[in-house]
């Protein structure tokens, strides 16, 4: 982690308008006081809603096609797959629950 943020302020230590460097998180206070130091700007976006997480995982469905269309067998498989994942999800967090919770 140390030789990380070496690196990054070595790196950033001087203006210049050959590179862009995009720093993304969730957590944006757990940065180290010098990153934050040397970012320019702060943007922050809102968590989408549900109507907007359906739409984008459409979007980008219909995009990755050939022609562009989303077609009613992209839903149907994506909508499988993320009950899939959802349940491997649930499997592991039944997995990772301590064991001494059930001894009650």
């Amino acid at each position: 982690m140390r030789a990380m943020l070496n690196a990054f302020l070595y790196r950033t230590g001087e203006q210049s308008r050959k590179y862009m460097l995009i720093v993304a998180s969730n957590q944006p206070e757990q940065f180290h006081w010098a990153v934050n130091d040397r970012l320019d700007e702060l943007v922050e976006f809102d968590l989408p809603k549900q109507a907007e997480r359906e739409l984008f995982g459409w979007q980008a469905s219909a995009y990755a096609s050939e022609d562009g269309v989303l077609a009613v067998e992209m839903i149907d498989k994506n909508t499988a797959e993320t009950l899939r994942q959802h349940e491997r999800k649930m499997k592991w967090l039944a997995s990772e629950k301590p064991s001494c919770e059930t001894a009650v």
